[in-house]
């Protein structure tokens, strides 16, 4: 399996403008996805991403939550199992959710040393 970063996701107060920056960039919305009631989420992508499977295309996530004004980013990697057993020890990442079986493989949540949040994931 290739590790590819899979999403990006970012916070904008106002998300109207926001989407026609992004439609001026090249990206086009692809779907509402699911948000906090009085809020929107909408994914963007690239039409055609050269030499990647659709699957592995990155998508670009804006939204309007206050409570999520953070970037965050999804990686998928090998085997988040064995990337925890590496990681566990290093006081600079802070787990925000354990590595956990999910509907479509495993998953976690980390906070970075940088201070990011990654979500990773592996099929």
């Amino acid at each position: 399996m290739n590790k590819y970063l899979s999403r990006v996701s970012l916070y904008t107060p106002d998300l109207e403008p926001a989407l026609e920056f992004y439609r001026s960039l090249g990206l086009e919305p692809r779907r509402e996805l699911p948000a906090r009631k009085g809020h929107r989420a909408v994914e963007l992508g690239f039409s055609g991403s050269p030499g990647q499977a659709s699957s592995e295309a990155a998508c670009l996530i804006l939204h309007d939550d206050p409570r999520r004004q953070f970037t965050d980013l999804e990686i998928e990697v090998e085997d988040v199992r064995e990337l925890y057993k590496t990681l566990k020890l290093n006081p600079a990442i802070l787990w925000l959710e354990l590595p956990g079986e999910g509907a479509d493989g495993w998953q976690a949540t980390l906070r970075g040393p940088d201070g990011n949040v990654l979500h990773i994931h592996s099929s």
